[in-house]
């Protein structure tokens, strides 16, 4: 059995009795009512909001009571046209069927583009919400079951939830604070935006840009062509990719798997190890607790301060690793590859190192000014190549570097 909405005037909101239509109020060429629906609940229930136009604000009480008031405006002169079209389209609440188990509020079919909905809505706290919207925004808060909204183009906004998240929009932008459990968000081609989320993160954008700070959890974050930028996140993985912007992560504490069609990648003070990847830009990395490995395309790779392996290679690119601190047990080799760019190492560690460095197409006469620093070198041709190696007795580590037609250094360093 449907129950009827209790209608309100738009003034001073107090419910009316009977089934009459609300008072309107001229607004200089448009009217506008406002009916509420109120219907006494139990505490754990599901309220679906089906077929909504306009924006949708909801939140949760402490209150056993759904209270939807329902903002139309009818943009006309006529007054009676307006109460007719009110009338008509105004949405409905209706409690669970006998095989169901959710609430209903669906609105009537609306053909006039001359009319406006706004919705305000409050559920208990503990209420699952499912909201099908066709293009308005929708902002939730202080929610504690299941969300599910969908809207063809608005932003969503969620604030001081603790359960599942599926926040789906057409093109809008997605902003969630202060959200723990299971968070799936995905728009079209607008922003994504989160802080202090905890749980288990899935963030995908056609073309924007996301943004998480202050999080912790597993994050899966993808965007078609925008930028990524991460900081103060706690987990155990982040994975972010992008089609061509680029990546910004700072004070991660997780195993970080990056990767861009084109742009920069830029990382600072991670533990857990990296594997960062660009079809053309440049990598910069600073205070790397864990491995690293890197490949760009055509880019630079430039490290300040790793305590791990290095497996890093350019196709054009310079190299460069300084303060690459050797002293974690279990890490065995560096790898050091560019085809027409510059190497330069700078390593410490107090357990023997080898080192191998070759020159591609070079006889050891000339190879000699292309391979330098502060250890001693034995060179020998190698197949038309110059190598040059560095041994020492039972070496804790081994590190391999290659360039075509670039140059190599390596230093030694005191701790």
């Amino acid at each position: 059995m449907i129950v009827r909405s209790i209608i309100t005037a738009l003034i001073i909101c107090i419910p009316l009795t009977g089934q009459s239509l609300p008072e309107l109020r001229d607004y200089q060429g448009k009217y506008q009512g406002v009916i509420v629906h109120r219907l006494d609940v139990e505490p754990k229930a599901t309220l679906h909001m089906k077929a909504l136009r306009g924006d949708i604000v909801l939140m949760g009480t402490d209150v056993q009571r759904i209270v939807i008031e329902e903002k139309i405006t009818v943009k006309t002169k006529h007054k009676d046209e307006a109460q007719e079209i009110i009338e008509r389209i105004q949405g409905e609440l209706s409690p669970p069927s006998a095989s169901g188990e959710a609430y209903i509020f669906k609105v009537g079919k609306v053909s006039n583009r001359n009319v406006s909905f706004h919705y305000k809505t409050r559920v208990p706290k503990t209420f699952n919400v499912i909201i099908h919207s066709y293009g308005g925004n929708v902002d939730m808060s202080d929610l504690q079951g299941d969300l599910e909204t969908k809207t063809g183009g608005g932003d969503i906004a969620l604030s001081n939830s603790a359960g599942r998240v599926k926040a789906h929009t057409g093109g809008g932008d997605i902003d969630v604070f202060k959200v723990e459990g299971q968070v799936d968000l995905f728009t079209g081609g607008g922003d994504i935006e989160g802080r202090t989320v905890e749980g288990r993160i899935s963030a995908s954008t056609g073309a924007g840009d996301i943004d998480f700070w202050t999080s912790k959890g597993n994050f899966t974050i993808n965007t078609g062509g925008g930028d990524i930028d991460l900081r103060s996140l706690e987990g155990t993985s982040v994975e972010a990719r992008t089609g061509g912007g680029d990546i910004d992560i700072a004070d991660v504490s997780a195993q970080a798997n990056l990767m861009t069609g084109g742009g920069d990648i830029s990382a600072e003070n991670l533990t857990g190890g990296v594997e960062a990847a660009s079809s053309g830009g440049n990598l910069s990395l600073e205070r790397i607790h864990g491995d690293a490995i890197l490949f760009s395309a055509s880019g630079d790779i430039d490290i300040r301060r790793i305590t791990g392996a290095v497996r890093a290679k350019s196709g054009s690119g310079d190299i460069e690793i300084y303060e690459m601190v050797l002293e974690e047990p279990g890490k065995e080799e560096s790898t050091l590859t560019t085809s027409t760019g510059d190497v330069y190492v700078n390593y410490y560690s107090k357990r023997p190192v080898d080192i191998t460095a070759k020159v591609f197409g070079y006889s050891p006469r000339y190879a000699v000014d292309r391979i330098s620093g502060n250890v001693d070198f034995t060179y020998k041709k190698d197949n038309g190549n110059t190598l040059a190696t560095y041994s020492t007795d039972r070496p804790f580590h081994s590190i391999v570097i290659e360039t075509t037609t670039g140059e190599i250094k390596i230093m030694k360093g005191e701790q």
